[in-house]
């Protein structure tokens, strides 16, 4: 199974945004802090987010972000006052039908058929779902 998941190569097979995210597992959405990033932007019904301070934050606008070449984040909601931009694993999972995978330094998300690489996140220390950055 490691040898599925082995550091990329090179520098292409990262996620190459120029935008720190987050990979959470408690978020029901792809979130982002700032809607410059999101292309085929578009208003939409309020939809209340639940912030980890305990507050409300309302999302009024969704449209959709490429990391890279493989990977668009599609359905992603603009929320005023984030303070990082998060990356849904159920959304993930369930929009790009993949595989995510953790070790203690590395995530990877490949496609289950193939097992190609579709991105991934090398890390300094442990890698925790509430704080891989991208």
């Amino acid at each position: 199974m490691l040898s599925l998941i082995e550091a990329p190569k090179d520098a292409q097979e990262r996620l190459s945004s120029k935008h720190n995210w987050l990979l959470d597992s408690d978020a029901s959405y792809h979130m982002i802090r700032n809607s410059k990033l999101l292309s085929n932007l578009c208003d939409i019904t309020l939809i209340a987010v639940g912030m980890p301070n305990g507050t409300i934050a309302l999302a009024n606008k969704r449209g959709s972000v490429r990391l890279n070449d493989k990977l668009m984040l599609s359905d992603v909601l603009y929320v005023r006052g984030l303070n990082c931009s998060l990356i849904s694993i159920a959304q993930l999972i369930e929009d790009l039908c993949c595989i995510v995978t953790f070790t203690r330094k590395l995530c990877v998300i490949q496609d289950p058929t193939t097992k190609m690489l579709i991105g991934s996140s090398l890390e300094e220390g442990c890698i925790s779902t509430r704080s891989a950055q991208w």
